[in-house]
Parts: structure tokens; sequence; C-alpha cells
């Protein structure tokens, strides 16, 4: 008889609330925890939007509560809307996430189910999450999208980013919509590859509290992940017009291989580098990079590398022993990819799964901050399987509130999708809170 599969157990929570969303998600192919998914939860105000993928056909779902502690909308299939561009089923493939925003005007975007395909877009009417409009986005270029991101800036404008290109020949793409703005404005590329025969992979985007945007990320030559080398990293404080190093040199669009500032130097293959990771601006304005790294016995740790106002240094903050092989076509994700969490008090947290070294799966986030001890807190205690963390990033910025799309998921397939087990079709899903007073209090830190 073969193994339970995990499922979402309000009863395992360590540390914070749990809401269930109110429909559950379709986990087949691990579309609702990637890590590059930026952001399947956003707030606005006091309301809080959440899109997952559930389900047999696999669509899209848009539901929305009050905060803090409002219940849950009934959700809106976005399939099923007049004129919806994602009436496709969600493939079967760990790169068709959705990804959210809001803009100034209360209308809310989402694009996704896209692997180097056409862009599918479409964004609500002002204030009415039931009633949208699709169609193109500036237009141009948006013809082999993957990894679409949206993200909030603290006047109000919206940024649009993603990948047009594919693995190894690519070309990260910035769009910007005003505050007060009806269309999208071509940017223009922030990150070229083609030009030296790779593809740039954004981490989480991030913000100071000074307003200032950060980017960071890897490059990736020909022949998967193992080709993954060299964490760079980039500041805007305009918006995203113009962009310097930490260190204060300014930099010309687009970014390249060449030109951008590099943070940890790696070797062109085999590094252990995956590419994806976190990354967060602590209250001084400090940015901080998560990434992954073979050690000296060829186990993969975790690090994170910190711009101190002078250099940036390094340190991991996990000690493994098992192997996460790049040399594959799809990672075994045995160890989650972590995001990182700076709250308002100055602390550096890293939110961290792995289903090796006794760990089983569970949800556990590391204190980081530079200068001080590691100190571990469990959040979740049961099993999530192959889950990555996503968050709500404008809630961190905006209310220091930390709040998780938190659903079991299988493996990424590596052969075909066909040998995930039918149950994972029919996973509970919710969002865990926790606000950063709360996790300072459980770290026995002064207040």
């Amino acid at each position: 008889m073969s193994a339970a599969l995990p499922d979402l157990d309000p009863g395992k929570v360590a540390l914070g609330r749990l809401s269930l969303l109110p429909a559950p998600a379709n986990n087949v192919a691990n579309v609702n925890s990637l890590p590059f998914t930026q952001d399947p939860l956003v707030t606005h105000d006091d309301r809080q939007y959440a899109v997952w993928v559930s389900g047999p056909r696999r669509a899209p779902l848009l539901a929305w509560r009050d905060l803090p502690g409002g219940p849950w909308s009934q959700p809106v299939d976005l399939s099923a809307v007049p004129g919806s561009p994602f009436t496709a089923e969600t493939k079967l493939d760990p790169h068709h996430s959705y990804a959210l925003g809001v803009d100034a005007q209360g209308r809310v975007h989402v694009a996704g189910n896209n692997h180097n395909e056409a862009l599918r877009y479409a964004r609500s009417d002002s204030g009415n999450p039931t009633c949208w409009q699709a169609g193109e986005m500036v237009g141009a270029d948006e013809e082999r999208v993957t990894y679409p991101a949206f993200v909030s800036l603290p006047d109000g404008a919206l940024l649009f980013f993603y990948r047009d290109g594919r693995a190894g020949h690519g070309d990260v793409y910035l769009n910007r919509l005003a505050s007060q703005g009806e269309g999208w404005e071509r940017v223009g590329v922030l990150v070229a590859g083609r030009g030296s025969g790779e593809s740039p992979y954004l981490n989480h985007v991030a913000f100071g509290r000074d307003g200032a945007l950060h980017a960071s990320g890897c490059f990736r030559g020909k022949g998967g992940a193992a080709a993954n080398r060299d964490v760079w990293h980039a500041i805007s404080e305009d918006g995203g017009a113009t962009w310097r190093g930490a260190g204060g040199e300014a930099l010309d669009l687009p970014l390249t291989h060449e030109t951008v500032p590099i943070v940890v130097p790696t070797p062109p293959r085999g590094s252990g580098l995956v590419n994806q990771m976190g990354m967060g601006v602590d209250a001084a304005g400090r940015p901080h990079v998560s990434y992954f790294h073979y050690d000296a016995a060829g186990a993969t740790q975790v690090a994170l590398a910190s711009h101190d106002g002078v250099r940036w240094q390094s340190r991991d903050i996990a000690r493994l022993t098992h192997r996460m092989e790049t040399e594959t076509p799809i990672l075994d994700a045995a160890v989650a990819r972590p995001q990182i969490v700076c709250t308002a008090d100055g602390n550096v947290w890293a939110l961290f799964r792995a289903t090796h070294d006794g760990r089983g799966g569970q949800l556990s986030c590391i204190r980081c901050t530079p200068e001080l001890p590691l100190h571990e807190l469990p959040l979740y205690e049961g099993d999530l399987g192959a889950w990555e963390p996503t968050l709500d990033s404008r809630a961190l910025r905006e209310h220091d509130e930390l709040h998780l799309l938190l659903t079991p998921a299988p493996p990424y397939p590596v052969g075909a999708v066909g040998q995930i087990a039918p149950g994972w079709a029919e996973r509970r899903i919710g969002v865990l809170s926790v606000c950063g007073e709360e996790l300072a209090a459980a770290a026995g830190l002064a207040p």
C-alpha cells in the first residue's frame, strides 16, 4: 500500500495563523508553490488577493479577504470570465504559475500559464475583481514569455518583469504602469543575455524602506541548471529607469554579465548554484541574497550574501548533508529555494524547507541577521513535500506581516507528469500569517 500523500493540517502550525482558501489546489506539476512567482498573494489597502490553480481543468482561481481576519470570498474562475486569456488548461509544467499585481487604482492584474509562449495577461476593473479585460501589455517582444512578475512601487506605479526567450538564450524585460496610467510603457531590456549566449534569471525583487528597488539573480549558459553561475545585484532609486551597484557605481542598461556587479563569483559550471532564489532589504537599506553552493563534502548548502555598506560578505545559514544534483533536467527540490524576509526591527530571516537531515519537509524560519548567531524557528511542523516559499511582498513591506501561500507539493516531474500520484490534484491550500513582532518574540528577542 502506498503512503498517504501529505495534506495541509492546521493543527501542525507552530507559529502564526492558517486561513484555508475556499477551494482546493491542483498541485500536479507543482504550480502553486514556485519561488519565482511574484506574487501569488498581494495586499492592497486592507484587502488581500490570492491566485492559485484548482480543479480537474487546472483553472486559475482568484479570491480575496479583508485583513486582518475576514473570510475569503467565493473564488472567481479566471478561465470563465468573458474574453479570458486563461481558457486553456494550465499546462503540466512547473513553470506555469500565475502572478498577481494590484495598481494604485485598485485594478487587479494577472499574468501566467507561460513558458516560452505568448503573454497571457488580464486586468480587472477598478475595485471590481469580477469584471476583467484581456489584451496585450505593450504589444512587442511578448511572444516568448516566461516568469511574469509584478512589483508595486511605493509611489503607486506597477512594474512587470518577464523573460523573453528561453533558457540559455534570453533577456529580462521591464514594463511600467504609472500610478494613474491606463496603459503600460516599456522601460526596456533590464538584463541582456542573448549577446553572451546566456539567459539571466531574477531572484525575488525587493524594496528598501527608502524606496530603492533591488534586483539580483544569476546567469545561465547552455547545459541546464549546472550552468548557473555568478550571483549579481543592482539598485534603482527611480523605479527602474536608472541603476547602480551597491558601491554607488552607475550602470548602463541593459545590464549584462560583463557590466553588472557580481556578488558571488562561481565557476562556469557545477558550483551547486540554483536560479531564482530569495532577496530582501533590511531596515537599514542593506540587501541580502540567498544562494546555494556545494561545500567541500559536495553537499548543498544554503548561504546568505549580505552587503554591510562597504562590501559583500557571505556565510552558510544551514548545516545540510544532502547533495541536490544540478546535472539533471529538473531539480529534485529536496531543499526549497529560501525566501528572505526582512522585518521592521532590523532582523533578517530565511524561509526554509528540506526533506532530509531529519527535517521531514517542515517549514522553518532561520534568523540570519549578520553578526548575530543563527536561530531557527519552526513555522509549520507538517510535511510539505517539495513546496517552495512564495509570499505577499507588499504586506511585508508596508505592514511588517509575513503571509505565505502554503500547500503540500509533489516533486518536480523529471520524466512524464503521469508519474505524479493523482491525489495531488486535490490538496488543501491556505495562507499562513505571522507578523514581525511574533517572529521576534518566538526567538526571544527583546522588543
